[in-house]
């Protein structure tokens, strides 16, 4: 999958910006940033970028191109990697906080035929009081819904950590802007050692329902 972000400052030590979605093909993604859909610029973010991902626990990209803003065009277009690329072996796309791993055995292989339209299933593990996300981990991304749920209630590649008490499973299809059409939370079980099912955190109770912004790509 291709995934579009953006950025505001070229200063590595400084990195703002936002996710935005992500396509099943590059075409689509590179469309996308030249024409400026649903005006990803918001006037403050001079860089894009598009990373390839594949499914599976902190992938590592496997393509990433930047774009930057050209007023005249009114949209970014293609550049050379700037200085702060060289700082970030992990992904821009969905702020992972763990470096990735090329030989990770938690991946998930796609058919050969997949519907474009089709959604994928997105964890995050967080503090189940921090209802911005500020502190949340974004894991990864399965194509299949019973994979990334045995993901996370087997806790594949250690994904809970002692400050994540929730993790949150994601429904979010392909497009700009990408929608959250389903949404299940699990909280850690110390005795049992695992995430188990759980009721929405109070931190998040007043959330829109799904369809909503994925709580994944804040």
């Amino acid at each position: 999958m291709y995934f579009v972000s953006t950025r505001e400052e070229n200063d590595h030590k400084a990195l703002f910006g936002g996710a935005w979605g992500y396509f099943w093909d590059k075409a689509s993604a590179v469309d996308a940033v030249h024409r400026n859909v649903t005006d990803m610029h918001e006037t403050i973010y001079p860089y894009a970028i598009v990373e390839c991902l594949e499914p599976g626990l902190f992938p590592v990209p496997k393509d990433r191109q930047w774009f930057c803003w050209q007023e005249e065009k009114q949209g970014f277009y293609e550049i050379e990697p700037p200085e702060c690329d060289k700082y970030y072996p992990c992904n821009f796309s969905i702020a992972l906080g763990t470096i990735g791993n090329e030989h990770s055995a938690h991946t998930e292989s796609l058919p050969n035929i997949v519907d474009q339209n089709s959604p994928n299933y997105f964890i995050t593990v967080m503090r189940s009081d921090d209802s911005e996300g500020e502190h949340a981990c974004q894991c990864g991304f399965f194509h299949n819904r019973e994979t990334a749920f045995q993901a996370v209630q087997e806790n594949w590649g250690g994904i809970h950590r002692s400050n994540y008490d929730v993790a949150l499973i994601e429904c979010i299809t392909p497009g700009i802007i990408a929608w959250s059409l389903e949404r299940t939370w699990f909280r850690w079980d110390n005795n049992a050692g695992k995430y188990c099912d759980a009721e929405v955190p109070e931190a998040f109770a007043d959330y829109p329902p799904a369809p909503y912004y994925p709580v994944a790509f804040l």
